[in-house]
C-alpha cells in the first residue's frame, strides 16, 4: 500500500521532467533518471537495507545486475533505492534515504532533508551518483543536519 503511494507520487510529481521516465518490468516499478540511474521505492530497515523477497530479480537489482532490456545502454544504470525508515519515536516523521545497494551492503547512503530538497531531481543526487565502483571502500554521504551534529563527512 505504501509502495503504491510512493509510485503514484513519483509518477505525478516527476511526469514531464526532462530525462525522467518510468518502467514496469515484471511488476516492479522503476524510475529512470537520465541514462545513469534506475530508482526503486522500498521500506528500509535499521541498517538502511530494503525489505524484499529474495527472488532472482530482486537479488540482481541489489547486486547491480541489470535486466537484459538494458543491455543496449552505453553504460548500465546504477540501481538506487529511495526509501523510508520510521524512526524509533512513535508518531515520528519517517526519515527518507537514497541508498546504493551493492550485494549484502550499501555502497553509499544519502539522507534526504525533505525541507531542503531541490526541485530538480538530478541535482538531488549531485556528486553521489556515478557508475558504481567495485572498490571495497564504502562511501557514506550525510545531509547537513547530520554533519552539523559533529559527524565526519
Amino acid at each position: 500500500m505504501i509502495n503504491d503511494f510512493m509510485a503514484f507520487n513519483a509518477r505525478s510529481r516527476l511526469a514531464g521532467l526532462e530525462g525522467v521516465y518510468f518502467s514496469e518490468y515484471r511488476g516492479l516499478f522503476s524510475v529512470y533518471v537520465g541514462d545513469g540511474i534506475r530508482l526503486r521505492f522500498k521500506k528500509l530497515d535499521s541498517r538502511l537495507r530494503p525489505s524484499y523477497i529474495p527472488t532472482g530479480q530482486a537479488n540482481d537489482f541489489m547486486c547491480q545486475v541489470n535486466p537484459p532490456m538494458l543491455d543496449g545502454m552505453p553504460v548500465p544504470p546504477t540501481n538506487l533505492i529511495a526509501g523510508y525508515r520510521v524512526e524509533t519515536m512513535p508518531l515520528s516523521t519517517p526519515a527518507i534515504y537514497v541508498v546504493c545497494p551493492d550485494g549484502k551492503r550499501n555502497a553509499w547512503e544519502l539522507r534526504v532533508n525533505v525541507d531542503e530538497a531541490p526541485q530538480d531531481i538530478a541535482s538531488l543526487f549531485g556528486q553521489a551518483v556515478s557508475p558504481l565502483s567495485r572498490s571495497p571502500k564504502s562511501i557514506r554521504v550525510r545531509d547537513s543536519r547530520t554533519a552539523s551534529n559533529g559527524d565526519a563527512q
